[in-house]
Order: C-alpha cells, then structure tokens, then sequence
C-alpha cells in the first residue's frame, strides 16, 4: 500500500459498526429507562435494570472508542 492510498473500506466499515454499536446501546438504555417491561426477564426474578444500566454504559463507550478508532484511520 502506497502512502497515497486511504483505507476508505476499512473506515466505511467501521464508521458504521460504531453507529450501529451505539444505537443499540442508545436503544437498549431507552428501553430500561421508559420501557423496563419490554425486557424479559427469567420467571421468579426481580425486574432489576442495574445489569442493563452497566450494558448501555459499555456500549455507548465501546461505540465511542469504535468512532475514534474509526477516525484515526
């Protein structure tokens, strides 16, 4: 690969990983905050939405560090 040459490929690709990453965390958190009755849960448990607090926080940081990534290629 000559220094003139981009990876344009490998940048459109991960450009949108990281909007798909972080729309499903965006979706994920909206949904535990104003619709915790849309996820299931296992029969006989509580309805705790701690565990996907801390999955929206991990995606929305791995969605960022994907963008940025992203853009330093």
């Amino acid at each position: 690969m000559n220094r003139s040459e981009k990876p344009i490929k490998a940048f459109n690709l991960s450009l949108i990983a990281g909007f798909l990453i972080l729309t499903n965390a965006v979706l994920l958190g909206a949904a535990t905050t104003w619709f915790p009755w849309i996820i299931p849960t296992i029969p006989g448990t509580s309805n705790d939405t701690v565990p996907f607090a801390v999955l929206t926080v991990v995606g929305l940081a791995c969605g960022a560090l994907v963008l940025v990534c992203s853009l330093m290629l």
